[in-house]
């Protein structure tokens, strides 16, 4: 691995979430970690523009696009924030906190 940092990209229900399917990707193919929250409208806009199948998972969908398997080790993959997503969010920053050292 290139660095010991950890990238956080969210998908959200914006339009335009190749975009963050390629960072997703080029961040992987750098040997970076990548932690990825996946919101319901991001999972709705996923499926809409990118053929997305959730029943399959987004690890099998980012092979289908092109990401050497290999290189999903690198990844962790948050639930879908439903209902109450100040708990899940809650939980998601702690995870996050262990994994960020002071800078």
């Amino acid at each position: 691995m290139t660095g010991s940092r950890t990238f956080v990209v969210a998908v959200s229900g914006a339009s335009g979430v190749i975009y963050g399917v390629r960072l997703i990707s080029a961040l992987l193919n750098r040997r970076m970690k990548v932690a990825t929250v996946l919101s319901d409208a991001g999972v709705k806009v996923l499926t809409h523009e990118m053929g997305y199948d959730a029943e399959a998972g987004f690890p099998s969908f980012l092979k289908a696009n092109g990401v050497d398997p290999i290189l999903l080790k690198h990844l962790s993959v948050f639930p879908r924030m439903r209902s109450q997503p100040h708990r899940h969010l809650d939980r998601f920053v702690r995870t996050v906190w262990w994994w960020f050292p002071v800078l």
